[in-house]
């Protein structure tokens, strides 16, 4: 288990995200913008997403989509995984691997059926470490 905090991401918390952002990409992402990137009320789930933080500094994010899919049984729960993310001086410490886990835990008791990715050269790599299947 990780000595940084995890917060479920919150509206409340998109400042955090921002500054991340910044940091980790010197990319200005507004508030505004972040919060209805990651609104997903209209499937029935708000915030799969996690950030880390030492003390109060962010350091980390792991982000995720639910959507609706449907086989012959009906309508079901996956998500979409995205936005990794972690500052230069933190990476390498298991933070991400921890938070994917925290957020997955999380999907899973949503009820998310499946998780998929379009990885990046990083991500794909960083996410191995997580068990993912390749398919």
């Amino acid at each position: 288990m990780s000595r940084y905090q995890f917060h479920r991401l919150s509206n409340a918390r998109m400042k955090d995200v921002r500054q991340l952002m910044w940091e980790v990409f010197s990319y200005r992402a507004t508030e505004e913008y972040l919060c209805a990137k990651y609104d997903t009320r209209h499937i029935g789930i708000q915030h799969l997403c996690f950030l880390a933080y030492d003390g109060d500094r962010p350091i980390a994010f792991h982000g995720a989509f639910p959507q609706l899919f449907a086989d012959q049984q009906g309508q079901f729960l996956a998500a979409q995984a995205c936005d990794f993310f972690t500052v230069p001086d933190y990476q390498r410490q298991g933070i991400s691997r921890d938070l994917g886990r925290a957020a997955y835990e999380l999907m899973r008791s949503e009820g998310i059926r499946f998780i998929y990715a379009y990885h990046s050269e990083n991500t794909y790599h960083s996410l191995k470490k997580l068990d993912w299947e390749e398919g």
